[in-house]
């Protein structure tokens, strides 16, 4: 499977305190692993080895532990995309990563996976990425239909058209919007996991700091950002202390 990977590790996690009062979110142990490792373990064991990840908040402890796992590894190449300076959001972190394709640092003919370091999951990776190529996507996104406050938009042929916050009732959409109440229109919740073909590259925002969400949404207007729906499988967001203390509780 021809796939470079990104692992976002910059964040705060300031919502799973007091486990990350003194390091960071991706060095939470979950079930007798790093949150990282889980990630790492499951995209290594695919044939994955290029390894990008982003780092911040106590950013040497991050750096210093994959050097202390890397011998698990042994065909695996991790590279760190060094935002201690300023963060950059989740799409300037993306734009940053991006600049390892042009200066052909790793192989800029393979798709980016981007798999948060908070998820937990059985995804079939592979599937998903056969799903991508075969639809030639410009960005597939891994969603599940289930209860959030966000939910992308999507139309009968799985493209992206829109986003809504339903607590402030917000809607944003990059086209159909005349027809956003058609019952073939899905909403479903973005799961943390997203696939980008090199291409997408070309049309970055001229920002260094943005969102994904809002270059997904502008995107969309000419291009196709498909969903990649996973509704039965197991996924978890180990994003808050409580999600922590019920994965941990022994079986």
């Amino acid at each position: 499977m021809q796939l470079n990977a990104f692992i976002p590790a910059a964040g705060l996690g300031t919502r799973l305190a007091p486990l990350t009062l003194d390091k960071p979110k991706a060095l939470v142990v979950v079930r007798g692993k790093t949150l990282l490792e889980w990630v790492i373990d499951k995209l290594y064991q695919l044939g994955i080895n290029n390894f990008i990840i982003n780092i911040h908040y106590y950013s040497a402890q991050i750096v210093d532990f994959v050097q202390q796992i890397s011998g698990n590894y042994p065909l695996a190449r991790f590279i760190f995309s060094d935002e201690s300076d300023e963060l950059l959001d989740t799409g300037g972190a993306i734009k940053k990563v991006a600049n390892l394709y042009t200066d052909k640092i790793i192989d800029n003919n393979y798709p980016l996976l981007v798999y948060n370091c908070d998820i937990l999951s059985n995804i079939d990776i592979e599937a998903m990425y056969n799903y991508h190529i075969k639809a030639q996507a410009f960005i597939s996104l891994a969603v599940r239909e289930r209860e959030s406050s966000r939910q992308f938009i999507f139309n009968h042929n799985n493209e992206l058209i829109g986003w809504e916050n339903a607590k402030t009732q917000a809607q944003i959409f990059a086209r159909d919007s005349q027809n956003a109440t058609n019952q073939n229109y899905k909403k479903a919740a973005f799961s943390g996991i997203h696939i980008l073909s090199p291409q997408a590259f070309d049309y970055l925002p001229k920002a260094r700091i943005f969102a994904t969400k809002d270059w997904y949404l502008d995107l969309a207007k000419n291009n196709n950002l498909l969903a990649y729906y996973h509704n039965e499988d197991s996924w978890e967001d180990v994003g808050r202390y409580a999600d922590w203390e019920r994965l941990n509780k022994p079986v």
